[in-house]
């Protein structure tokens, strides 16, 4: 039977359970999900180490966030993560306890994961849940079903199974109490271990339900969270007696204890699978979803150095924090203050337009730009859309597309790249409608219509709103003619004359209850079936000031922007956030709802993000410390201390306070020592930049604050310039040394450049010679053959034979005198004229055989001008190629191809010939000629003899 103690206890629990029913209040959590970084969803545990890093546990991986960012480790390949405990040993290296893949360990500083598992020997098991070490520094590692792994302090080892007490299945906690005593929860029981004279164990249970979690209290008690839906709870073993804290049975349902904290106040923090307890003086508190938790399974509960709580769930990380908004400026990377249009993707990433550019805002919190450089046709992004297959649609000076990562100027039928698209809208269907200058245009599937424009009626002023609402109508906006819908082939133009409240329209939108919003410069309109209706709210301003945008949420509020800040509608209550609450400024342009639910406002300084109400405190000042330290255009490390070269006078230098109080809006100081006379003004940034820095001793200081919050001691990070090379002695020296050189070195640059010159025309006038002798020479000889055969008289047929001959020998001595002529004329040595030329032989030569020619150049610059080696060389090749295939191809076409590609220049002659191997004079000299001349202007020549010739000659391009 149970005491009257415990009897008067339960009995306490209940009017306490009736005290959280009667007085519900809600709570500022603010929730960190998979947006935020966090590798996984479910957050199975929280843990600070030693250097102030918070690291969750997930089911896939674990994130350690540092305040700005969350960096995410074991989270992809092979070995992907579901972990269960975290622990940190004495020289900071990390421990992961793993579901499946034992133990990972992460030393300090370094990104390489060492793993301990069962093939090495030394677990049991590879599914550990904790890891714990004792009083006397012995490591207890506990696996699912394969017992206690004890490390001792000694080195050795000792294993733990069922048959030795412990439970026999899962062990969910370890735990020490004051008195040494070593408490282990698992499957089916809660049992304690002490450590007898000899070394050995002596192990008894004390409870016989599923024991979840376990905490020792400072004042010595020991609390078990347990699992049973009639006698489970929280119990409580004080003085060697157990009693109840939480009641299954008097919660109404079955409490799973799977958590446990006691905060700096001494009070008990308790996760359960419906929500939290809060256990303070004697005063329970339970917290569910109505009282602002987002998820109501708590799988760990922990109090940072700060005071903070954190909260592990299955749907992200808790924190309870003071009320903010979360803003994004160009102090946190964006392009520019004003955010004019927004998009979140598949992918969860934010789009922002602005007047300077496009801004992608990944869910870590990093911002990518994106401008005209990078594909962008204008720098002003007034309108985002997303298709089905994931391509942003970005509306500015045309249309442009970023797709697979890269950004493409999209050419759309009917859109002329100097429209402004200034709307975008995806149908329920899929397709794509674009507003430009006078005209709505449709693509569908890739084909595009004009579906509206001036001959239909619509006005010709620029479309700025633009939608296509559920029953097929698509309404329009204009900054200057008014609004209008195309239904069933007609056109009907709405103005202030039919309710309009301004003639200027910025936004139309359709609700979850199909009403159709008109927002103008002056209020907002509803249009209610056949008639347009003033919207009248308490706010006066919505009336009579300019509305920028209207959405709605998930929970069917719809959302105004303004120039008065944003306000919430929702059954004729009105909720109004302007900057005084902590929106980024009072002008907003855009917003939207996420996928998470987070509403999102583009304003004219920025993009604000609004959250839950968060608790706020001063707190202690937060620790600063410097991320990266880096010299250079390159941006090379350097630490302290360092000697900087002059050329490494632009120093960057990226830092970070370990605080979550409000973290996203910490502020920092700095000031360069030596360059800045006084701290620089309080900024959110955690970067800065110094160029240009003149030689000497400097002293980098940064402090960081939270809001409402003292000053941090600065952190410090010395370094030296060292003077330029040019004002130092061994350069005066030096150049001393240059300029007399400089004199002689020029004397002698003269004298040989004159040596140079008349040797390259000792060398012209060589080759001219050579040329002559070797051209004009032998065929004067055939001539003077042929005359001596003349003279000895011959027949009547043999005499007109070798007045031919002579006679062809003759033209063909001419000829060779035009081309030797030709290639050392100055006039001549233009690409362009050689390619002239080479048309005109091959055409006089081919076009009496009826042999067809085609001739293409592709990438050639025709005015450069060539040297006369390489003109006359290329050219001689070229003839020698078309008078062989003139004479012995037999060919009917012949295709020839000039080209620069890739740095090479390509010649191609080809023919239908017969080939090179029936072409038999062709490989005699005809062809060691040309290779010959090949090797002199550095070309490779190849003869491929398949269905015709083909000669190819290679070289650098020219």
């Amino acid at each position: 039977m149970l005491n009257k103690r415990l009897i008067l206890y339960i009995l306490m629990i209940g009017v306490l359970f009736h005290h959280l029913i009667a007085n519900a209040q809600t709570y500022p959590f603010q929730r960190y999900s998979t947006a935020d970084g966090l590798a996984h969803p479910v957050v199975t545990k929280i843990f600070q180490d030693s250097r102030g890093f918070l690291w969750f546990g997930t089911r896939g991986g674990v994130s350690m966030y540092d305040g700005s960012q969350f960096k995410s480790y074991l989270s992809q390949g092979d070995r992907r993560s579901f972990i269960l405990d975290i622990w940190e040993d004495d020289d900071g290296t990390i421990w992961f306890a793993t579901f499946g893949n034992g133990i990972a360990k992460l030393p300090r500083g370094d990104s390489a994961v060492h793993w301990i598992t069962s093939a090495g020997g030394i677990l049991p098991g590879d599914s550990v849940r904790v890891i714990f070490r004792d009083h006397m520094r012995n490591l207890w590692i506990a696996t699912d079903n394969a017992g206690i792994v004890i490390m001792k302090a000694d080195g050795s080892t000792r294993v733990l199974t069922a048959k030795d007490g412990i439970p026999r299945r899962e062990i969910w906690a370890i735990t020490e109490g004051n008195d040494e005593t070593i408490w282990i929860g698992g499957t089916g029981e809660l049992v304690r271990c002490q450590w007898q004279s000899d070394g050995g164990l002596r192990i008894e249970k004390v409870l016989d339900l599923w024991t979840l979690s376990l905490i020792v209290l400072r004042n010595g008690d020991i609390l078990a969270g347990t699992r049973h839906e009639k006698r489970g709870g929280i119990f409580r073993y004080r003085s060697g007696r157990l009693d109840t804290i939480i009641a299954s049975s008097k919660a109404k349902h079955g409490v799973k204890g799977t958590s446990l904290c006691e905060d700096s106040q001494g009070n008990v923090w308790v996760g359960t699978s419906y929500g939290l307890y809060f256990l303070e003086s004697n005063r329970l508190t339970r917290l569910r979803i109505k009282h602002g938790l987002h998820n109501e399974y708590i799988n760990d509960i922990l109090q940072d150095r700060e005071g903070t709580m954190w909260f592990a769930t299955d749907d992200g990380v808790e924190k309870l924090r003071s009320p903010r908004f979360v803003n994004y400026s160009v102090n946190h990377g964006l392009s520019g203050s004003m955010v004019i249009s927004m998009l979140q993707d598949i992918r969860k990433n934010l789009w922002l337009g602005t007047y300077n550019g496009l801004n992608q805002l990944d869910p870590t919190g990093r911002i990518t730009i994106f401008g005209e450089g990078d594909g962008l046709r204008h720098r002003v992004i007034h309108a985002l859309v997303e298709d089905n297959k994931g391509d942003i649609w970005i509306g500015n000076r045309g249309v442009s597309l970023y797709s697979h990562g890269k950004l493409v100027k999209a050419d759309i039928e009917g859109v002329d790249p100097t429209d402004y698209v200034s709307s975008l809208f995806k149908d329920n269907a899929g397709n794509i409608w674009i507003g430009a200058n006078g005209k709505i245009i449709k693509v569908r599937n890739g084909r595009t219509q004009v579906v509206l424009d001036e001959k239909t009626g619509i006005p010709s002023d620029r479309i700025e709103a633009l939608l296509v609402d559920k029953n097929g109508t698509v309404w329009f906006g204009t900054p200057q003619q008014g609004a209008g819908y195309y239904r069933s082939g007609v056109v009907k133009q709405l103005t202030t004359e039919n309710g309009l409240p301004h003639i200027s329209v910025n936004w139309i939108f359709q609700d979850s209850r199909e009403r159709v919003w008109i927002a103008t410069d002056g209020g907002i309109a509803v249009w209610n079936e056949k008639r347009l209706e003033w919207f009248a709210a308490q706010d006066q301003t919505l009336q009579y000031g300019r509305v920028g945008c209207v959405f709605e949420d998930t929970e069917g509020v719809v959302w105004l922007t303004t120039d008065y800040g944003v306000h919430a509608w929702k059954d004729s209550i009105l909720h109004h956030f302007a900057g005084p609450d902590g929106l980024l400024a009072d002008k907003v342009f855009r917003g939207l709802v996420d996928d998470e639910g987070n509403l999102w406002f583009g304003t004219v300084s920025g993009v604000s993000r609004l959250d839950k109400k968060k608790i706020s405190g001063v707190r202690k000042p937060p620790g600063v410390y410097f991320r990266s330290t880096t010299a250079g255009d390159d941006e090379r490390p350097f630490s302290m201390g360092s000697q900087l070269t002059y050329d490494r006078r632009t120093v960057a230098f990226s830092f970070n306070a370990l605080s979550f109080i409000d973290e996203k809006n910490m502020l920092f100081q700095w000031m360069l020592e030596g360059f800045d006379r006084e701290w620089m003004p309080a900024q959110k940034q955690r970067s800065v930049r110094y160029t240009n820095l003149d030689p000497g001793n400097y002293v980098f200081s940064v402090r960081a604050a939270n809001r409402n919050g003292p000053w941090s001691e600065p952190a410090q990070f010395a370094f030296t310039i060292l003077p330029p090379y040019w004002q130092r002695w061994w350069f005066l020296l030096g150049v001393v040394i240059a300029v007399s050189g400089l004199a002689f070195l020029t004397f002698w640059i003269i004298h040989h450049s004159r040596i140079a010159k008349i040797l390259v025309m000792e060398r012209i006038r060589t080759r001219i010679a050579s040329d002559l002798h070797d051209e004009v020479g032998s065929t004067l000889t055939k001539i003077s053959l042929q005359s001596e055969l003349l003279q000895a008289g011959t027949d009547g047929g043999s005499l007109n034979e070798s007045l031919k001959k002579i006679g062809s020998m003759s033209r063909e001595l001419v000829t060779t005198m035009s081309d030797i002529v030709w290639s050392i004329d100055a006039r001549n040595d233009k690409l362009g004229d050689l390619i002239d030329r080479m048309m005109d032989f091959a055409l006089s030569v081919l076009s009496p055989k009826q042999i067809e020619c085609h001739f293409d150049c592709k990438g050639l610059e025709l005015q450069k001008k060539l040297p006369v080696e390489i003109r006359q060389n290329i050219y001689l090749i070229f003839k020698e190629a078309i008078n062989n295939i003139a004479k012995y191809a037999e060919a009917s076409t012949v295709d020839i191809q000039l080209s620069n590609a890739d740095g090479v220049f390509t010649m191609l002659i080809a023919d239908n010939g017969k080939g090179l191997i029936q072409q038999t004079k062709l490989t005699g000299h005809g062809i060691k000629n040309m290779k010959m001349r090949a090797r002199l202007i550095n070309a490779e020549i190849e003869m491929l003899s398949k269905e015709g010739l083909k000669i190819i000659l290679t070289r650098e391009a020219l």
